[in-house]
This record gives C-alpha cells, sequence and structure tokens, in this order.
C-alpha cells in the first residue's frame, strides 16, 4: 500500500486491481438485490428481508475491504459469495423449502444469472490471488482471465439494472 503525496496528510492506499474488481463485483450483485427485494415485495416478505439485509451486507463487505484486507474478512467475502450462488442454484433447479411456493423452481433471468456470475467472480478473484498460493505461468493467465471476466461483470451488472428487473 502506498501513501499519497497529498497536503492533507491523509494516506490514501492502492488496491491490487483483482481486489478492486472483486469489490466492484459485490456492489454490482449487491445493487442487484436492491433490484430483487423491490420485485419481491408483492410476492414474498421473507424474500424481500433476504435481499434487503444481503445488499447492504454486499455493499458494506466492498467497502471495508477497500479500507483493510484483512484474511477474516476476504474469507468472509469467499463464503458469503458461495453461499449466495448456492441458494440460487438451488432456487433455479429444485426451488426453496420456504417462499410462496416451496420446492419450485423459478425461472433463470439474465439479471438474476449476472449477480451469480458476480459472487462467483468475486470467490475466485479472492481464492486465486488472495489464498492460493499457486504461482506460474497457467495460475497468471487464470488470473488475467479472471479479471477480465470480472472486468465484463462488473459492467455487465450495470447495463442489467439500466435495462431490465429482476427475472427478466
Amino acid at each position: 500500500m502506498s501513501e499519497s503525496g497529498s497536503s492533507s496528510g491523509a494516506a490514501a492506499t492502492t488496491l491490487p486491481d483483482w481486489l478492486f474488481m472483486a469489490c466492484g463485483l459485490s456492489w454490482g450483485a449487491a445493487l442487484i438485490h436492491i433490484s430483487a427485494a423491490i420485485g419481491h415485495v408483492h410476492e414474498s416478505g421473507l424474500y424481500v428481508l433476504f435481499f434487503a439485509l444481503l445488499a447492504p451486507t454486499q455493499l458494506a463487505w466492498g467497502f471495508l475491504v477497500c479500507r483493510r484486507q484483512t484474511r477474516e474478512l476476504l474469507l468472509a467475502g469467499v463464503a458469503l459469495s458461495l453461499l449466495v450462488a448456492t441458494v440460487w442454484l438451488m432456487s433455479r433447479t429444485t426451488g426453496l423449502p420456504v417462499g410462496p411456493e416451496p420446492w419450485h423452481p423459478e425461472a433463470v433471468g439474465a439479471v438474476d444469472a449476472i449477480a451469480t456470475a458476480d459472487e462467483l467472480g468475486l470467490a475466485l478473484l479472492v481464492w486465486l490471488y488472495g489464498f492460493s498460493g499457486l504461482h506460474g505461468r497457467a495460475v497468471r493467465a487464470l488470473g488475467v482471465g479472471a479479471k477480465v471476466g470480472a472486468l465484463a461483470l462488473v459492467v455487465l451488472s450495470s447495463l442489467a439494472l439500466l435495462a431490465a428487473g429482476h427475472g427478466t
């Protein structure tokens, strides 16, 4: 981390690009989940509550990681992202045991899939760069691919929010 040369004396940090992208993915998923909470208002209070708690948690994770990158915080982001992706997969394959139609799978929507891709991308980036300890040409190539994919997903998340609502 580097200090800025600003006259105010405030320290500025530079995040590694992979971590900045992981934060962007978390924020993209969070914004989609805010939209999902709104989209479920007339369908299920439980779903609204889930998304209303999830979105600020994902936003906060990104902001906290920008300020301080601890092992525990990074692991929490991976765990939360994988948990949410698992719930989404279950909701699209077997259906969830709770909600307005228990055990009835929901249709896969483009925006839903993008949010899940955001979460999986976040988990991959953090694992690959933060924990894998892997090195070599193949890992560097995978890392470059993950970064390019993450950047594309951040853009796609933004466009998805502009173009359509949850479930479309």
